[in-house]
């Protein structure tokens, strides 16, 4: 797994609930990412400048991460360790997690959603509720909170997937 990180590997896992169970889903994807967290510190013995960046992508993140997720996100950044995480409601996370991973995300994107999530999101936006009412599949209002790309946007993607499965 470190020369996978070190060396632009691409490591994909596939934990289907309904395969192996959600418990054992749960408990693997906890394990791996505890992992490759764990792997992100070693590499304080290479110089900066030649630190590869590592993306770990985590899709359903709720059932992935635990507290230790302030951790990855505070300090693994510094190791050119950065992530990648999607979740359908902002209720499936912790309050304790929900804070944790939206403040320490520069790139948002908010698709079609519940209330409550667009209504956190238009106040965190500073935005009315109005500019999140009607995205459709493939619309996304983005916010780059690193200061480059100004101030949130409504974005769309039209791509052939989206067509293919009758969401335009």
């Amino acid at each position: 797994l470190q020369h996978i990180m070190n060396n632009g590997g691409i490591f994909l896992v596939a934990l289907p609930k309904g395969d192996i169970g959600e418990d054992v889903s749960i408990a693997l994807g906890r394990l791996i990412v505890a992992k490759i967290n764990a792997l992100a510190y070693y590499r304080q013995s290479i110089p900066k400048q030649e630190r590869p960046f590592t993306f770990l992508m985590l899709d359903e993140v709720q059932n992935f991460v635990g507290p230790s997720i302030s951790n990855l996100l505070s300090e693994a950044r510094q190791y050119h360790m950065r992530c990648v995480m999607a979740n359908q409601q902002l209720s499936q996370l912790s309050k304790p997690m929900r804070e944790c991973v939206l403040g320490n995300s520069k790139l948002k994107f908010v698709g079609r959603n519940a209330l409550a999530t667009h209504s956190y999101f238009a106040n965190e936006f500073q935005l009315p509720i109005e500019f999140f009412q009607g995205l459709d599949a493939g619309d996304f209002v983005f916010s780059d909170m690193t200061g480059a790309a100004g101030s949130p946007k409504r974005i769309q993607f039209t791509d052939s997937y989206l067509k293919d499965r009758g969401e335009d």
